[in-house]
């Protein structure tokens, strides 16, 4: 898989990197490593960096996928980094799909992502 997830002990919050195009194997997988990153963990927040994507595209299945993500996964805040003009439109699509469009920001860095998420700043 060319995504990347893991869990950032300094910041104790997760991370995702997304390269290309995401499969519905993709999401499966990124599910899993998610729930594995954030068990036991009070905060439980995520980081998505979607730089790496030209364009999202997300078929029905992924989109299908996500959002029981989303409702698995228990997150408490979203914090997306990279997002073009128009994947930022499609994000949020699917983030109200996930029940999480309130708790859910767009920044242009991780410095200001993790602010957030920590509670430092309002955006």
């Amino acid at each position: 898989m060319k995504h990347k997830v893991y869990y950032n002990d300094k910041d104790k919050i997760a991370e995702a990197k997304y390269v290309g195009d995401i499969s519905l194997d993709d999401t499966k997988k990124i599910t899993g490593q998610l729930k594995k990153n954030l068990e036991g963990k009070s905060n439980r927040s995520i980081i998505a960096d979607i730089s790496e994507i030209p364009t999202l595209k997300l078929d029905r299945d992924v989109r299908t996928k996500m959002a029981e993500m989303g409702k698995e996964l228990k997150l408490d805040k979203i914090a997306v980094l990279g997002a073009t003009p128009m994947n930022r439109m499609l994000g949020k699509i699917v983030l109200t799909l996930f029940g999480k469009s309130k708790d859910t920001k767009f920044f242009e860095t991780k410095e200001e992502a993790i602010s957030w998420i920590k509670g430092k700043v309002r955006h």
